[in-house]
Protein backbone atom coordinates (compact mmCIF):
# COMPACT_ATOMS: atom_id res chain seq x y z
CA UNK A 1 0.00 0.00 0.00
CA UNK A 2 1.13 3.50 -0.73
CA UNK A 3 1.34 5.75 2.32
CA UNK A 4 1.65 9.51 2.69
CA UNK A 5 0.41 12.47 0.71
CA UNK A 6 3.54 12.83 -1.44
CA UNK A 7 3.78 9.12 -2.26
CA UNK A 8 0.12 8.90 -3.19
CA UNK A 9 0.45 11.97 -5.43
CA UNK A 10 3.56 10.53 -7.08
CA UNK A 11 1.67 7.31 -7.85
CA UNK A 12 -0.56 9.38 -10.16
CA UNK A 13 2.33 11.03 -12.04
CA UNK A 14 1.82 10.30 -15.71
CA UNK A 15 -1.89 9.59 -15.23
CA UNK A 16 -3.46 10.61 -18.57
CA UNK A 17 -5.47 13.83 -18.63
CA UNK A 18 -9.16 13.05 -18.82
CA UNK A 19 -8.80 9.49 -17.50
CA UNK A 20 -11.62 8.62 -15.12
CA UNK A 21 -11.45 6.11 -12.28
CA UNK A 22 -14.82 4.38 -11.84
CA UNK A 23 -15.57 2.10 -8.90
CA UNK A 24 -18.50 0.26 -7.42
CA UNK A 25 -18.86 -1.57 -4.14
CA UNK A 26 -19.69 -5.27 -4.31
CA UNK A 27 -20.05 -5.94 -0.58
CA UNK A 28 -19.96 -4.10 2.74
CA UNK A 29 -19.71 -5.24 6.32
CA UNK A 30 -20.00 -3.45 9.68
CA UNK A 31 -18.46 -4.78 12.89
CA UNK A 32 -20.92 -5.72 15.66
CA UNK A 33 -19.58 -2.73 17.65
CA UNK A 34 -20.90 -0.43 14.88
CA UNK A 35 -17.72 1.66 14.74
CA UNK A 36 -15.70 -0.09 12.03
CA UNK A 37 -16.64 -1.33 8.58
CA UNK A 38 -15.28 -2.27 5.20
CA UNK A 39 -16.29 -2.17 1.57
CA UNK A 40 -14.90 -4.31 -1.24
CA UNK A 41 -15.48 -3.75 -4.89
CA UNK A 42 -14.29 -3.40 -8.43
CA UNK A 43 -12.74 -0.46 -10.24
CA UNK A 44 -11.65 0.40 -13.75
CA UNK A 45 -9.99 3.08 -15.80
CA UNK A 46 -11.66 2.57 -19.15
CA UNK A 47 -9.28 4.74 -21.19
CA UNK A 48 -6.34 2.62 -19.97
CA UNK A 49 -8.17 -0.73 -20.17
CA UNK A 50 -7.15 -1.21 -16.51
CA UNK A 51 -9.25 -3.21 -14.05
CA UNK A 52 -8.73 -3.60 -10.31
CA UNK A 53 -10.37 -4.61 -7.06
CA UNK A 54 -10.25 -2.70 -3.80
CA UNK A 55 -10.76 -2.88 -0.05
CA UNK A 56 -11.58 0.19 2.05
CA UNK A 57 -11.66 0.22 5.85
CA UNK A 58 -14.00 2.78 7.44
CA UNK A 59 -14.25 4.15 10.99
CA UNK A 60 -17.33 5.86 12.42
CA UNK A 61 -16.51 9.31 13.75
CA UNK A 62 -17.90 10.89 16.95
CA UNK A 63 -20.32 12.92 14.79
CA UNK A 64 -21.61 9.59 13.34
CA UNK A 65 -20.11 10.15 9.85
CA UNK A 66 -17.82 7.55 8.30
CA UNK A 67 -14.23 8.26 7.19
CA UNK A 68 -11.83 5.84 5.56
CA UNK A 69 -8.74 4.81 7.49
CA UNK A 70 -7.15 2.55 4.86
CA UNK A 71 -7.73 1.92 1.18
CA UNK A 72 -5.90 -0.41 -1.18
CA UNK A 73 -6.32 -2.48 -4.26
CA UNK A 74 -4.64 -4.54 -6.92
CA UNK A 75 -5.06 -5.40 -10.58
CA UNK A 76 -7.58 -7.93 -11.79
CA UNK A 77 -8.29 -9.42 -15.23
CA UNK A 78 -10.73 -7.72 -17.54
CA UNK A 79 -14.27 -9.11 -17.25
Amino acid sequence: MTEGREAIGAAFDGFPAGAVLEWRPVAAQIAPSGDLGCTVGEARIASLNHYSKYLTIWRRQPDRTWKFVADGGNARPAP
